[in-house]
């Protein structure tokens, strides 16, 4: 449960900033996002099949900032660009599935 919401966001951003540093340090900086978008990949695919393995969110987690970062985007970009995504989702209409199959919006 969240206790502290400004302690959560400063918290996010440390853990942001600390992974980029490690990042970069472990692969360089000269590589794009294609290789953690790859490795994407595998890491959701081991979330499917542990779904209770908070480790696993956290992977898909670091892959996802990451090849943000390495496509040139800022974590406030990053941010932007969800709230505004979040308003296109809300205005799309998803049916209802059956419990472990995606849904997706109605086009």
């Amino acid at each position: 449960m969240i206790k502290n919401t400004d302690e959560t966001a400063q918290n996010f951003l440390k853990l942001y900033q600390a992974h980029q540093s490690w990042s970069e340090e472990t692969f360089g900086t000269e590589k794009g996002p294609i290789g953690p978008l790859r490795h994407l990949i595998n890491e959701a695919q081991e979330a499917i099949e542990c779904p209770d393995d908070i480790t696993e969110y956290v992977d898909c987690l670091f892959l996802i900032t990451d090849a943000a970062r390495r496509a040139g985007f800022s974590l406030d970009e990053l941010t932007s660009a969800g709230f505004d995504k979040l308003e296109v989702l809300k205005d799309r209409n998803y049916k209802r599935t059956p419990e472990g199959e995606p849904s997706y919006h109605e086009k």
